[in-house]
């Protein structure tokens, strides 16, 4: 059944940095009808508020990473550093996942997923067919202590968020080649021992796998503390619908439980999980990869968090990557589009419901192959933007991280740099209240993880300063 939401006009908000209407669709529209905004898609573009892009723009065939701007939007990015500095993002500390006991051929230690509290960092980590979390001093790296997640279930975690009330929600799935489970808890701030878990069994059909994404940590559910949600994507039950299926939504509190149907849809590739978070007024945001009749791009979703009622949907310009809270409760969507061999589009936009999208911006970068990209909005009042790119150097592909800061209000570029962090096995991206970002990977079957900080490297001989 196609859900309908009606779009409204509205007015540009954002958060200055301190210091230095048409009926959308939830159901796929036919290959040659449109819907939703429409987007420049240049070497590198933005669009503001009252601005109007193109979906054939021309893609450019140089691109130097200089923005270019829109209509109501200032030429350049405001300056990071004085003169004689330039902005550095020097590592702080490493940890490096626990060894296996010696004699024994260690297995494959799979990435899970990050997050952090403002006390602790949290990394969740697959060692076998069991899931464990480490708990790390944020600020020096240290590890407070490394416990199994007692679940009863061989599964791996994919998704930690903080909840609003204490402790860390989880969400998790079965691993490969195993029935199909999808699990949401709560864990309290010192141990891996659940407070709370609850699960459902989705019907799996012949290849087509569940996919597991976001955890969301909620308050207005059930009334209750502590409660949680699940997204994931399964193929439609109903045997007569094998071309569909349903984007859900699992709410729990440990003894309460029921599902939503998000949205029922063509079938997409299963290599893009459904996202969500909580962007305030009683509003969950979700995002989603979503088959057009064309290509497959993707859908913001609002929905009411008491009533779970869709508020509004939008097309996404490309895939999903991460969703963010924006200042001021609007919705920040990180998502990516292969334009050409050798080249990704990255789309960062500010969305919020019933209106168009307050700012979005395309960044093309180089690479061979499209690693993970993830999305956080830094305490210190601006985004970051974190991807995997593979560029072949002496005929040999080699790996790295791009980290790109934007400005929050209209999605300048502040600064862009490369670190030499060769992710194997997916990337986390926390941010820290200190100013520093934390970025997690697997390396040689062992999780990586580090602190880096911006800071500008002055000529003169004087301590770094934070670049805020």
């Amino acid at each position: 059944m196609a859900r309908l939401v009606r779009t409204a006009a509205g007015v540009a908000a954002g958060l200055l940095l301190a210091g230095c209407g048409e009926l959308v669709s939830l159901d796929a529209p036919s290959p040659e009808g449109t819907s939703g905004g429409s987007m420049q898609t240049g070497a590198d573009a933005v669009t503001g508020p009252g601005s109007v892009g193109s979906m054939d723009a021309s893609t450019g065939s140089d691109d130097d990473g200089d923005e270019l701007p829109g209509p109501d939007l200032p030429v350049d990015p405001p300056a990071v550093c004085g003169p004689g500095c330039e902005l550095e993002l020097p590592r702080q500390w490493v940890w490096r996942g626990l060894d296996e006991p010696p004699g024994r051929e260690p297995p494959p230690h799979v990435f899970s997923a990050i997050t952090e509290t403002g006390r602790d960092l949290f990394v969740a980590e697959q060692r076998g067919n069991q899931a464990w979390i480490n708990s790390l001093d944020d600020d020096s790296g240290e590890l407070r202590w490394s416990d199994r997640l007692s679940l009863v279930c061989d599964c791996q975690v994919i998704d930690l968020a903080p909840s609003p009330f204490g402790g860390v929600a989880f969400s998790a799935e079965s691993i490969p080649d195993s029935s199909p489970i999808v699990v949401v808890g709560l864990l309290p701030p010192w141990s891996a021992a659940v407070e709370w878990w609850d699960y459902a069994f989705p019907y799996p059909i012949g290849e087509r796998p569940v996919r597991v994404g976001s955890v969301l940590p909620l308050s207005a559910v059930f009334g209750a503390i502590g409660a949680a949600g699940v997204l994931f994507i399964q193929p439609d039950p109903t045997s007569s619908r094998p071309e569909q299926e349903d984007v859900k939504l699992h709410l729990s509190d440990g003894f309460n439980s029921f599902e939503v149907v998000v949205d029922t849809q063509r079938v997409t590739d299963g290599g893009t999980p459904p996202l969500g978070v909580s962007v305030g007024n009683d509003q969950l945001a979700v995002a989603f990869p979503a088959f057009t009749g064309e290509q497959e791009q993707g859908y913001a979703v609002w929905l009411d968090e008491l009533s779970l009622y869709a508020a509004d949907a939008q097309r996404l310009p490309g895939l999903p990557d991460g969703v963010a809270v924006a200042p001021g409760g609007g919705l920040l969507v990180l998502s990516h589009a292969v334009p050409e061999p050798g080249w990704v589009e990255l789309q960062l936009g500010h969305r919020r419901a019933d209106v168009p999208p307050q700012w979005e911006v395309v960044r093309r970068i180089q690479t061979d192959v499209v690693g993970p990209a993830r999305l956080v909005m830094h305490p210190s009042g601006w985004v970051a933007v974190a991807v995997v790119v593979t560029r072949e150097h002496d005929g040999q592909p080699q790996r790295s991280v791009e980290v790109l800061a934007f400005l929050p209000d209209d999605g300048r570029l502040l600064w862009r740099e490369t670190v030499p962090l060769a992710a194997e096995q997916g990337l986390g991206l926390s941010a820290l209240p200190d100013g520093g970002i934390v970025l997690a990977t697997t390396i040689g079957d062992r999780v990586h993880v580090e602190k880096r900080r911006p800071t500008c490297a002055c000529e003169e001989p004087t301590d770094d300063a934070p670049w805020w």
